[in-house]
C-alpha cells in the first residue's frame, strides 16, 4: 500500500528469453522487427516507478503506434499531477493537507480512486485501506531501528485513520479524523494502466502490454503467439510461474521482493495490515489475474493482508479473477479457476 510499488515483480518473456521490467527502461524507444511485425517498446519514469508500453504491429502501423504511445505518456503525466500525494497542486495533496479542516471538491480522477478504494475496503472488511497512509508512512520510517515500535503508538495511528473516517458526498470529501491520509500506492498504478489501455484501444492499437511498475495490462497477441509473462521468485533468482493468453487481462503482484524494513535484524514486509497495524507475515507474494488492472492491483494487496485462506476465498467468490500465492516457506497456492481460465501456463515444478 506504500506509495512506491516494485517494478521487478512481473517480467515479460519475449522470444523465450526473460526480460526484466526494470531493464526495459530506455531513453527513447526500442524496436524488435521480424517478418511478422515489430515490437515497439517505450519506457518513461512516472508515479515513482518505470512505465513501459510495448506494442506489436505491422510496419505500416508503426507511426500510429508511436504517436499513440506518446499521447498515452502525456496523459499519464497529467493524471499523475492530479492524484500524486507529493505534488502540492494535486487533489490528493490538498485533501491530505486540509481535508480535516474543510470539505474539498475534487476532480473526477481522484473521485474515481476514492470510490474504487471504498468498494474494495468494504469487500475486504478493511484489509485494503488507502486511507491509512500515516500508518504506512510510519512503518516505512522504521528501517534500521533498534527496537520494535510500541503497540500504543501503532494503535494511536491506526485508529485515527482509514477510509472509515472519510465522508464523501456531492459537495466533496471531508476527513473526520486528523490522522487520515490518502495513499493510493496499492491502486493508483493499476488505474493508470487501465487508463493507458483504454486510450490505446480507442486509438486502434490492438496488440500491447503496459507494465506499470510491475502491474501489467495485456491485450491481443505478439505476432502469431500470445504474450507470455513470468512471475519472479520472491526469494531466489528465477521464475515461479508463467502466464500466457490472447485477449485482454491484467496481472498485479504484491510482495516484499525488494521493499521491506529491518528492525533488530528481523525482516518485515512493507505491506501493512491496516486492521492490526503490523506488517503482514504469512504471504511473501500474491499475483492476481483480473479483467482490469485497478482491481488486480487492489486485490493483490488485499490478499497479502488477508492471508492464504481468506485471500483465496475472496478470489474464488469473484468471476474472472484468480490468484497465485507464495508463502514465507516458498509453498504455492492457487485459486480454483486457473485451469479453467487458460492463462496459467506453468508453475515451476510442474503444470497445475
Amino acid at each position: 500500500m506504500a506509495s512506491l510499488r516494485l517494478s521487478l515483480v512481473l517480467i515479460l518473456l519475449l522470444n523465450s528469453e526473460l526480460v526484466q521490467a526494470k531493464g526495459l527502461f530506455l531513453s527513447a524507444e526500442s524496436v524488435e522487427a521480424t517478418e511478422h511485425g515489430q515490437l515497439l517498446s517505450v519506457s518513461r519514469p512516472a508515479m515513482g516507478t518505470i512505465f513501459t508500453i510495448m506494442t506489436w504491429a505491422k510496419e505500416a502501423q508503426r507511426e500510429r503506434s508511436i504517436s499513440t504511445i506518446n499521447k498515452a505518456f502525456e496523459d499519464l503525466e497529467k493524471y499523475e499531477s492530479k492524484i500524486s500525494s507529493w505534488r502540492e497542486s494535486s487533489d490528493t495533496h490538498r485533501l491530505n493537507t486540509n481535508g480535516y479542516k474543510e470539505r474539498i471538491k475534487v476532480g473526477s480522477d481522484l473521485e474515481y480512486l476514492v470510490h474504487k478504494s471504498q468498494f474494495w475496503y468494504q469487500r475486504t472488511n478493511g484489509a485494503f485501506d488507502p486511507g491509512s497512509g500515516h500508518l504506512y508512512k510510519f512503518w516505512s520510517r522504521q528501517n534500521g531501528k533498534l527496537q520494535l515500535p510500541k503497540q500504543e503508538v501503532i494503535d494511536r495511528i491506526r485508529t485515527g485513520g482509514g477510509l472509515a473516517q472519510i465522508d464523501v458526498n456531492q459537495r466533496g470529501i471531508l476527513f473526520l479524523q486528523p490522522m487520515v491520509r490518502l495513499d493510493f500506492g496499492g491502486i493508483g498504478k493499476g488505474a493508470a494502466a487501465d487508463r493507458i489501455a483504454d486510450l490505446l484501444r480507442s486509438s486502434g492499437v490492438s496488440n500491447f502490454v503496459i507494465d506499470a511498475g510491475g502491474d501489467l495490462s495485456v491485450f491481443g497477441r505478439k505476432g502469431n503467439t500470445p504474450w507470455r509473462v513470468g512471475v519472479k521468485d520472491p526469494r531466489r533468482a528465477g521464475t515461479v510461474a508463467v502466464f500466457h493468453g490472447s485477449g485482454s487481462y491484467s496481472l498485479a503482484t504484491s510482495g516484499d521482493y525488494e521493499r521491506y524494513v529491518e528492525i533488530q535484524g528481523r525482516r518485515f514486509s512493507h505491506i501493512v495490515d491496516p486492521r492490526s497495524g503490523w506488517p503482514v507475515q504469512e504471504i511473501v507474494s500474491a499475483t492476481v489475474l483480473a479483467d482490469r488492472s485497478v482491481d488486480a492491483d487492489a486485490l493483490a494487496t488485499a490478499v497479502s493482508v488477508l492471508g492464504i485462506n481468506e485471500g483465496i476465498k475472496l478470489i474464488n467468490e469473484r468471476d474472472n479473477t484468480e490468484v497465485l500465492i507464495i508463502d514465507k516457506d516458498g509453498r504455492e497456492y492457487l485459486s480454483k479457476g486457473w485451469k479453467r481460465s487458460g492463462y496459467l501456463l506453468q508453475v515451476v515444478g510442474g503444470t497445475p
